[in-house]
């Protein structure tokens, strides 16, 4: 050490606040550290806790569906609920023609591409063009995947509209083909 620090540690007052900030403030320094560490542990226990609930119920629905003692669904919706292929397309004309009115779309043609399957399930094939906006389309298309019953769509074009007389926002004119499949009933 140097000499001046010694010199200045030999005065009694400043000895005296050295040893109280060691002895007092030393223990409160490390009582925070310690009372913070606490607090991150606890939180990190808790978090800890509530992702095991979630892995212990995710493992009891695993269980579950693995026993076989999960409900067994009906599959019906999933088909076209016709008793005829006529009567099936006719329905997911319909089914489309009403999709696209709640996307506020306008429908501008429709028509039957092809039958598949001469199974037990058949497909049926639609075409349909058709004007609506930007949004109103992921509308339609999220709500042609996610409902019931099952439609896939093959393909989709989309190009700009013709405006003709109308202005506004420009709209899109979009051909669709949907696949939707229709269950004969066993006789």
């Amino acid at each position: 050490m140097s000499n001046a620090l010694l010199r200045s540690l030999d005065r009694p007052d400043l000895r005296r606040a050295a040893a109280l900030l060691v002895f007092l403030g030393l223990p409160v320094l490390l009582g925070g550290v310690t009372v913070t560490t606490l607090m991150q542990t606890l939180a990190w226990s808790e978090e800890t806790t509530a992702k095991a609930d979630i892995l212990a119920q995710m493992q009891t629905q695993m269980r579950a569906r693995l026993s076989g003692r999960a409900a067994v669904r009906d599959v019906t919706p999933i088909y076209l609920a016709s008793p005829s292929a006529s009567l099936a397309r006719a329905e997911l004309l319909s089914l489309l023609g009403r999709l696209i009115d709640a996307a506020d779309g306008r429908l501008v043609e429709t028509q039957i591409v092809s039958e598949q399957g001469a199974g037990p399930i058949e497909g049926i094939v639609l075409q349909t063009t058709f004007d609506i906006g930007n949004d109103g389309l992921a509308d339609l298309l999220y709500a042609i995947e996610t409902g019931l019953p099952v439609l896939n769509v093959h393909e989709v074009t989309v190009t700009r509209a013709p405006r003709g007389e109308r202005s506004g926002p420009t709209l899109l004119r979009v051909s669709l083909v949907v696949h939707g499949y229709w269950k004969t009933k066993p006789t």
